[in-house]
């Protein structure tokens, strides 16, 4: 009973810890805290208490209403957020395995579903707290299974027994023969009377259960060995075996779209029901340092990195513009930008990443390095080569977009949008009928404000979202209406959204007064990181904004037209979103130790680079050829006469200078002489443990096999009477094989049936059971063999006379 409940809350706490791991991902906490409800519940009302328990068909109906809810996810999420349904359909019918009254069937499948749970997270998840998690996971699991083998035994032995219990009732009601306690004096019967007490004896009964001291730390040393040695092969093969890169993975990997998590995209689509993932995959690294003077500059608000330029909107679809016109970037002598003041450079590190668009500060004053770099001017950003974008990719650049640390509000444009018609129309187009509804709003917020005063009217709308206090920032995407425009329900419905919503209606509302705008796709802020002086840039941090076109006589009077030229207009940054930047702040915002966070902030990136990262690219320049390097030189050394002779000299000249001995060099021998004889000692006390642990093993063996000697015995007996048994069968199966062969005969083998099945349980107990049998155990044991083999010889001289006659 006390390995049973240790395995109830064993597997309790496994499908508690996988749920959370799985929501993690998902960011739904509210999965994981019903999760811990459902698990404590169950482990009280049904295991312990029994007064909740499915069956039948109400354990059918459960599962039958789980599969139900979760078509209805996939109906309410979309195809695209498929992997999400089929997760939550495998928490669903785990909670309705741990209401069922627990069989080793049922640990069976809440072990598998509770593997398959971790699978779909593991996809969904690539931050440090669940590779933490995940170890975590591993302990308990394979505590669990240890336990389960245990539980199994116990009850396989226990419904054994209680089969030749009531074989043996049965025989004594209907034909009353004689009790177990009974003698016989039949030449060939065995003597069932054994030298031992009732509840000692170990031929009649079966194993008694294990206290939970016997269970448990046998149980945890196994546990912590198998962990120890798991994860030592897993580091090895770690190393050395290859793997896809990031940009195959995520090429391969359809199911964790770009609707279905946050990321910047090319395209953005509005409308889409479900939940969005915060990935917390590392996309860049980028250091600030001012130009002037080299020294890190310091920054009092978040940066943004600019990326896609999307301009065309119809439908709720967000795309760039359908043509490129890449321009290839040399870098610039510092001279001809003496006359800038402000300059900051940015030293920017890019993972392997599904796109050639590389994300930076903008505006872009110059390059400093970087190969291949080209800028597309009709999209209006920054790309490198395509085949780049699979490898880690290091550039340096000089922007003007910061003013005493904080990001720019306005940046120079370098044609006046009004002259041209086209490019005038592209930036203003609304599709009707959304033009109407969204112009109402529009127009209510700015009545009051001049119509030549753009700038006054676009932060207006701005100000509209961020500090009126009707619109919430939410990574739920809600259903849409299907009647109206996506920006249209955000603006009259719910008025709840991510970041695309409000960027999106910002636009718009801009694009009806007239004022061309268009919606910006990149990063926002990041993770500081003190240790390594730079910002971590994750796919969670990923935002999306607005740029209004001012022309020249809607700047403000205080621009200064001799640092920079305004004479072509000016882009206006308008990031509408409340709260967009605080998501991975206000998740670990528990710690409130700097030096705690920066650490756990370095050792993420320290997961998300050599771990998450480690593809093959990088094993080639960490791992592989270093080490080949390195075995060249040692080779060429080892073979090169010129090395041992430069080597000697040097040695014998340290000791013939005369300058070699210092009391530094003194101190440093004998320290490094005491750790050398520590060492030894070490050595020496642990070869001795060591062999005392091999000596005592093989007396255990040796004992253990000649305890044991008495089934080698009892396969000689019954192959001389041509039983022998399969390679695919127990001996416990055997055992009882030749229970039902022998009860079949004649009486005098009839009577010695029992001995085969009292033979292996006795052997079970020494194998398995790491229990000795005493000499008077050992005595029962052979008696029983003579007994048996006294039968069979006695049945095969009677085969042989009738076979004579």
């Amino acid at each position: 009973m006390h390995v049973q409940r240790l395995l109830q809350i064993c597997v309790a706490a496994q499908s508690v810890l996988v749920t959370f791991m799985l929501s993690m991902g998902q960011q739904q906490p509210a999965l994981s805290v019903l999760s811990l409800l459902v698990a404590s519940s169950s482990v009280y009302f049904t295991d312990v208490t029994g007064w909740l328990r499915l069956r039948g068909k109400w354990a059918n109906l459960a599962a039958a209403a789980a599969l139900v809810v979760s078509f209805w996810d996939l109906q309410r999420y979309g195809v695209e957020s498929r992997l999400l349904a089929l997760a939550n359909l495998l928490v669903y019918l785990q909670f309705v395995l741990l209401y069922q009254e627990k069989r080793v069937r049922t640990y069976w499948l809440l072990h598998l579903i509770n593997l398959q749970i971790v699978a779909v997270a593991a996809a969904l998840n690539s931050d440090l707290a669940f590779g933490f998690l995940l170890v975590v996971y591993v302990a308990i699991a394979l505590f669990g299974l240890t336990l389960l083998f245990v539980h199994s035994e116990a009850e396989r032995q226990a419904s054994s027994s209680f089969r030749r219990a009531e074989r043996t009732l049965f025989s004594h009601a209907l034909f009353g023969q004689p009790t177990a306690s009974a003698t016989t004096d039949s030449p060939g019967a065995t003597s069932n009377r054994w030298p031992l007490p009732l509840e000692n004896e170990i031929l009649n009964q079966p194993i008694t259960a294990p206290s939970m001291r016997e269970v448990l730390i046998p149980t945890t040393v196994q546990v912590a060995t198998l962990l120890s040695g798991t994860f030592l092969m897993a580091t090895i093969i770690f190393v050395i075996v290859p793997r896809p890169s990031r940009g195959e993975r995520d090429s391969g990997f359809a199911a964790l779209d770009a609707a279905s998590q946050i990321g910047a995209t090319p395209e953005v689509k509005l409308g889409q029901a479900g939940p969005l993932i915060q990935d917390t995959e590392g996309v860049m690294r980028i250091r600030f340092f001012d130009a002037a003077t080299n020294e890190p500059y310091t920054l009092t608000d978040d940066p943004l990195l600019r990326g896609y330029v999307l301009t065309r909107y119809a439908s709720g679809t967000w795309q760039q513009e359908p043509f490129s016109n890449p321009r290839p970037l040399q870098p610039l002598d510092s001279i001809h930008l003496r006359h800038v003041n402000g300059l900051v450079r940015q030293e920017i590190i890019m993972e392997p990443f599904y796109t050639n668009v590389l994300f930076c500060v903008y505006p872009i004053r110059g390059v400093v390095s970087g190969s291949g770099l080209q800028f597309d001017t009709y999209r209006r950003n920054l790309i490198r080569e395509p085949h780049r974008q699979r490898s880690r990719f290091t550039f340096s650049l000089l922007t003007s977009g910061f003013d005493q640390g904080r990001p720019v509000s306005l940046m120079p444009c370098p044609l006046n949008v009004e002259r041209f018609a086209d490019l005038r129309h592209a930036l203003t187009y609304v599709p009707e009928p959304t033009r109407g509804k969204v112009a109402d709003v529009a127009q209510r917020i700015v009545a009051d404000l001049p119509a030549g005063d753009r700038m006054a009217r676009a932060l207006a709308l701005k100000r509209y979202f961020t500090a009126s206090g009707r619109f919430q920032y939410t990574l739920d995407r809600p259903r849409p209406s299907g009647q109206d425009d996506p920006v249209v329900d955000f603006l009259l419905r719910h008025r709840r959204g991510h970041c695309e919503y409000f960027a999106s209606a910002l636009a718009l509302m801009l694009r009806t007064q007239g004022i061309p705008a268009r919606m910006v796709v990149g990063y926002k802020g990041g993770e500081w990181n003190s240790l390594g002086g730079f910002y971590q840039i994750r796919q969670l941090h990923a935002h999306a904004w607005v740029e209004a076109f001012l022309a020249p006589e809607h700047l403000p009077p205080n621009v200064d037209a001799q640092s920079l030229n305004w004479s072509e207009g000016a882009w206006l940054v308008l990031d509408p979103t409340p709260q967009a930047s605080a998501s991975l702040e206000m998740a670990r915002s528990w710690i409130n130790f700097a030096a705690v966070r920066q650490l756990i902030d370095y050792l993420q990136f320290v997961w998300s680079s050599y771990v998450m990262g480690m593809d093959y690219q990088r094993q080639q320049q960490n791992i592989y050829e270093p080490a080949l390097r390195a075995a060249i030189v040692v080779v060429q050394n080892v073979s090169n006469r010129t090395f041992w002779s430069t080597l000697a000299d040097r040695v014998w000249q340290f000791f013939t200078d005369g300058k070699w001995f210092s009391w530094q060099a003194g101190l440093i021998g004998m320290a490094v002489t005491a750790v050398l004889i520590v060492l030894w000692r070490l050595a020496t006390w642990s070869g001795r443990i060591a062999r005392g642990f091999v000596r005592r093993g093989r007396q255990a063996m040796a004992r253990r096999r000649a305890e044991v000697e008495f089934f080698r015995r009892l396969e000689r007996i019954l192959a001389r009477a041509r039983l022998r048994r399969p390679p695919g069968q127990t001996p416990r199966e055997f055992a009882h094989h030749v229970q039902a062969v022998l009860g079949t005969k004649a009486p005098v083998l009839r009577n010695v049936a029992p001995v085969a099945p009292q033979v292996v349980e006795a052997y079970y107990r020494v194998r398995f059971g790491r229990r000795r049998l005493d000499k008077r155990q050992l005595e029962a044991v052979e008696q029983s063999l003579d007994a048996l083999e006294a039968a069979l010889q006695a049945a095969a001289r009677q085969q042989r006379r009738a076979a004579a006659q």
